[in-house]
């Protein structure tokens, strides 16, 4: 999907997507942040580096927080200094300045919802947390 070759064209009128859209404000992107090949919802607030993600409705990325390869769904806070790549990140799931989650070229690390990753913790490539599980 966010390959300019993946066939897929986001914006054909003739292919309508429907679904729930909550009243939210544009995405704010930081002045020190930096882009690449994402998708970013409204309510957003982007402060550090995503590359090649797709990040749902009010995630926050903080300063100096980098998403790679990842899906961030609706709500995920991402603090200050954190690492995330190759990922999927559920709802409202928080991780911590400091935490690293998964890691390039890995297997895919997978957070449930309501889940939190403490400062400074790791969660491997290839591991599951649990929905409302805290990793310290």
């Amino acid at each position: 999907m966010l390959e300019e070759s993946s066939g897929l064209d986001m914006s054909d009128e003739s292919w309508k997507i429907y679904s729930r859209n909550p009243n939210l404000p544009s995405a704010r992107i930081g002045t020190g942040a930096a882009l690449d090949g994402c998708m970013i919802a409204e309510g957003c607030c982007v402060e550090g580096t995503v590359k090649h993600s797709v990040l749902f409705q009010g995630v926050q990325v903080g300063k100096g927080a980098t998403v790679i390869d990842s899906v961030v769904m609706r709500g995920a806070q991402i603090d200050d200094g954190a690492v995330v790549e190759r990922a999927v990140v559920a709802e409202r799931a928080h991780i911590c300045a400091g935490a690293h989650v998964g890691a390039a070229g890995g297997a895919l690390a997978v957070l449930g919802s309501d889940s939190e990753i403490a400062p400074g913790a790791t969660v491997a490539p290839g591991a599951s947390v649990e929905p409302k599980t805290t990793v310290e």
